[in-house]
């Protein structure tokens, strides 16, 4: 069984909590699970060290506890050795809520749960994908050292203790369990009937009341993965190494789907990454075996613009799907400026949201960390550009409403709120979602309850004194925020209009950002011009990766 020599014998493995069996509980709608990043390093840690400090002492004394702790590595060891393990995290709300290391021969080296998530589903929903990940990687067991902590929750998961061990850390010692599970496939979730044989042809699989659906959209998705077609694929497509994951389209993939969401375009929908020559085959067997209903829910159904009722499960590969959502892909050495500032915020979204299910190969992560934002000057050029085009009509906003047009003044104000969003986002680099989500995914940043409470005084202001006023105000906030991500920012980022009582953007904001710029391509733009979001806001051109790009090109050339 594969436990691995080096894997540190003086401290049981994990100090996870009990949590529900039921993986797709409302518990676990808001959780997303993917591959770490560096960036992970220190909140990982951090989860692992808090876990011990307060998780641990129901099972163990201030000894042991104290002697857990001594023998984690410190930062500089913990960051070095990410490299050792796959590591996925689960986050919630955007902040990471446990982790899982394990290697490549299925041994979990940890599992840690923040105590602040715990009896949430964090560590079932982990192992879970572990386990998915292993299957897809053709392993056959997996192996891990529990602590008496962590015991409850792996044997939720299907391991089953071979022994029991004592290791020492010093003279304490700590006691801990060896566990093994086979990868057979997962017990139906409650509720769900499954019908003799495979399930496939004109079969049923699931039924109204196992509350798959009650989770929204990515819940729904990871128990339709995790039920269905991962068993599906292992008997009908063994060996074919595949990525799964619900991206894309779609509100789910936001995190924003509610009951209103589910009229159309919403249900059993995922997105599978194979190789070229597997998507026929896998396309076959998905159409042959999967069954008509899940969770209470058709498996064959039509969307908007395709009327034909049929799986809603993507079979693609990762770089078809790039160059569909984007025009390019983004991991190509060959990535141009002009390809990247012809990346919408929704289709980067539709590429970077969701939830990466299981991901063997590796490309789709690869993908998704390709397109994490933009490069240093694009993003730094598109600031700048930011900038002005607001000072392009900030003046006129005053004088309209100076001469008493009011509608104009009022017009005028609307666009340059539209414009400080869009600011809002790139300072905080984070991808901007198209119009309808706009408000709610800004007040969800770490800026942007302030942002959005001094943006909404623009548009409930009277008079366009006041209305002046509170988007200077506005803009000076910004303006904090733009300090605090480390960009150069004068200090007068508003100042009058030449002798008139209107507001101007301050001078050296822009050339300000713009001299930071190294990159000689970023240099050659045109200041003001920036990407296809600022180009454009018809739809039709947005929506279509290479109309995007053309335009982009057009305007750069």
């Amino acid at each position: 069984m594969p436990v691995p020599a080096d894997v540190p014998a003086d401290v049981p493995a994990g100090v996870p909590v009990d949590v529900p069996a039921d993986l797709t509980a409302d518990l676990t709608a808001d959780l997303t699970v993917r591959a770490a990043t560096p960036q992970d390093a220190g909140p990982t840690r951090d989860v692992l060290r808090r876990a011990i400090a307060r998780t641990a002492r129901a099972r163990y004394d201030e000894a042991q506890v104290r002697a857990w702790l001594d023998a984690q590595p410190a930062p500089e060891e913990w960051g070095a050795e990410r490299g050792r393990w796959t590591t996925w995290v689960a986050e919630r709300g955007g902040r990471v809520a446990g982790f899982v290391d394990v290697d490549g021969r299925g041994y979990v080296a940890r599992l840690f749960v923040d105590p602040d998530h715990g009896r949430q589903g964090v560590g079932a929903a982990l192992l879970a994908h572990v386990r998915a990940t292993a299957r897809a990687a053709g392993l056959t067991e997996l192996t891990t050292h529990a602590s008496l902590v962590a015991r409850p929750v792996f044997e939720r998961a299907g391991f089953g203790v071979v022994r029991a061990e004592t290791v020492h850390r010093g003279d304490v010692p700590l006691d801990r369990y060896l566990m093994r599970a086979d990868l057979a496939p997962d017990p139906p979730l409650h509720g769900v009937e499954h019908g003799a044989g495979d399930g496939g042809g004109e079969g049923a699989v699931g039924g109204a009341g196992d509350g798959a659906g009650d989770g929204g959209g990515l819940a729904l998705a990871r128990a339709f993965h995790a039920r269905v077609v991962a068993p599906l694929l292992a008997a009908h497509a063994p060996g074919v190494p595949y990525a799964a994951a619900r991206v894309g389209p779609g509100s789910e993939v936001l995190g924003l789907d509610d009951a209103t969401s589910r009229d159309h375009d919403w249900g059993l929908r995922l997105q599978l990454f194979v190789p070229e020559d597997a998507r026929g085959p896998v396309r076959t067997a998905l159409d042959r075996h999967l069954p008509d209903r899940f969770a209470g829910r058709p498996v064959r159904f039509a969307l908007t613009g395709d009327p034909h009722r049929r799986p809603r499960v993507d079979v693609t590969t990762v770089e078809a799907f790039a160059q569909g959502r984007l025009g390019f892909d983004p991991r190509a050495a060959g990535t141009t400026v002009v390809d990247r500032l012809s990346v919408t915020g929704q289709a980067a979204l539709e590429v970077v949201g969701g939830e990466v299910l299981v991901d063997g190969p590796g490309g789709l992560t690869a993908l998704r960390q390709a397109l994490a934002w933009y490069p240093e000057d694009v993003g730094r050029y598109l600031v700048a550009s930011t900038w002005q085009r607001l000072d392009q009509e900030l003046p006129l906003l005053g004088r309209a409403g100076e001469r008493g047009d009011e509608l104009g003044s009022r017009c005028v104000a609307a666009r340059l709120v539209d414009v400080a969003v869009d600011l809002a986002f790139l300072l905080q680099r984070t991808w901007a979602p198209y119009p309808k989500w706009r408000g709610t995914a800004l007040a969800g940043t770490p800026a942007g309850p302030g942002v959005v409470a001094d943006l909404t005084a623009v548009l409930e202001a009277t008079g366009w004194r006041d209305r002046q006023a509170a988007l200077g105000a506005a803009l000076v906030g910004l303006a904090d925020v733009q300090r605090a991500a480390g960009l150069p920012t004068p200090d007068d980022v508003v100042v009058p209009f030449w002798d008139r009582p209107h507001l101007q953007v301050g001078p050296d904001v822009v050339p300000s950002l713009l001299s930071a710029v190294q990159d000689p391509q970023v240099r050659r733009l045109a200041p003001g011009l920036g990407g296809v979001e600022q180009l454009t806001t018809n739809v039709h051109v947005l929506t279509h990766p290479r109309r995007r790009r053309a335009l982009v090109a057009a305007v750069h050339g």
